[in-house]
């Protein structure tokens, strides 16, 4: 297999959605890293497209800033690619902090978006951990396996926050 990878280029793909990607954070985000390599998707699709161009740039590395759901699109959107250009070079993946749910990155090691951000493009050593995945009747592939029940409390503790911030109650 030819490696297509130009020793340590990195590409950072960020959900535009995510909760943590607020007009102040992706203005900060894009202070930091080089616009020829940051990319923003709103969907998908876009996410798609994107990491397609990425993988005909030849990227070593592909940052991806979300939460877990991103993550995860991201490894299979990375897989997909892989299978149907198998002369390419998959770049190995990162997380970034940038979700509501971040179980992946903490696990990873994540600190903060900026603090990583900066490490990296100052030529932090990046050391690789394999994550073990779980491949779905599907053929998608993901590091978690359950029921939804995590998720369930996750977006009632998002309700209850909100509806708390909204009363009296908010101070405590």
């Amino acid at each position: 297999m030819k490696d297509h990878r130009h020793q340590g280029r990195v590409a950072f793909l960020l959900n535009a959605n995510a909760k943590n990607v607020t007009p102040r954070k992706r203005a900060r985000l894009s202070e930091l890293i080089p616009s020829k390599d940051l990319y923003f998707s709103s969907s998908l699709n876009e996410a798609e497209s994107m990491i397609n161009k990425i993988m005909h740039q030849g990227y070593s590395y592909i940052f991806s800033g979300g939460g877990d759901g991103t993550a995860v699109s991201t490894i299979n959107l990375l897989s997909k690619f892989a299978k149907k250009m198998p002369d390419h070079q998959v770049p190995r993946i990162g997380l970034l902090r940038l979700g509501t749910g971040n179980a992946l990155a903490r696990m990873l090691g994540a600190r903060t978006p900026e603090e990583d951000i900066k490490a990296i493009l100052n030529g932090r050593n990046l050391k690789p951990l394999l994550v073990s995945m779980v491949e779905t009747a599907d053929g998608l592939l993901t590091p978690f396996a359950g029921i939804g029940y995590d998720g369930e409390l996750m977006n009632d503790f998002e309700s209850v926050k909100k509806v708390f911030s909204l009363s009296p109650f908010k101070k405590f």
